[in-house]
């Protein structure tokens, strides 16, 4: 049998920056979801693959993978991207629309506070000055908020990992991690676990990364974060 593949042509298609950005943390959802699969059906983390055993090298958090392993990921979150596009839909970044005046809203595993979506805008606009964020928020002023909204740590530790800093990123969640301890709701954040280890990795600490990372599978903790 012949089989030629004809994807929907996405040749046409550019995407904006705010979009682009979500190519990144598609392909990470896209690799969790896999490995949530993967550890459903009894596999385990392995150097090399046995299907035998239900070994595997890539159930490990998608930081940590090799980046050979993350562009299969990449090429199918922009092609989905585009696709989207393409069919005539149209993606807008969140933020677009004015906050409620109401004040607080529930999101999730906190009360979102229009302020904090404020500055988590800020940390993710593509031409972010993470450092000078993260001197401005930290001050006293802000203190509360961050003892109220996990997210700040979460979303300034990712960002400044992803820029390249993950030595700031590496302090500023395992802060996060001190203060979560006397809080049920945050207490052991499996988000803030995740980067933890991805920071290491990404500082050269390997060996403790992959502590770490084993940490993680043994309570198999891979979620989208």
């Amino acid at each position: 049998m012949s089989y030629e593949p004809q994807p929907i042509d996405t040749t046409h298609v550019t995407l904006s920056a705010e979009i682009h950005q979500l190519t990144e943390r598609l392909a990470e959802n896209a690799h969790e979801h896999w490995a949530r699969q993967r550890l459903s059906e009894g596999w385990t983390y392995g150097p090399t693959r046995d299907d035998v055993k239900k070994e595997h090298p890539c159930l490990v958090p998608y930081a940590v993978l090799p980046d050979a392993e993350k562009q299969y990921d990449r090429l199918t979150a922009m092609e989905t991207l585009k696709t989207v596009i393409a069919l005539g839909y149209r993606l807008e970044p969140p933020g677009q629309h004015a906050a409620p005046a109401s004040g607080l809203t529930r999101e999730g595993d906190v009360m979102s506070d229009p302020l904090v979506d404020d500055i988590l805008q800020q940390v993710q606009a593509p031409d972010a000055n993470l450092l000078g964020l993260l001197e401005k928020y930290q001050g006293a002023a802000y203190a509360h908020y961050w003892q109220q909204d996990i997210r700040l740590y979460r979303a300034f530790g990712r960002a400044l990992i992803s820029a390249g800093h993950p030595t700031r990123g590496f302090e500023l969640v395992r802060a996060g991690l001190e203060a979560s301890k006397d809080d049920p709701a945050w207490h052991d954040d499996p988000v803030l676990r995740y980067l933890r280890a991805w920071a290491l990795a990404r500082g050269g600490s390997a060996a403790k990364a992959m502590e770490y990372v084993e940490q993680l599978l043994q309570g198999a903790v891979l979620e989208a974060v």
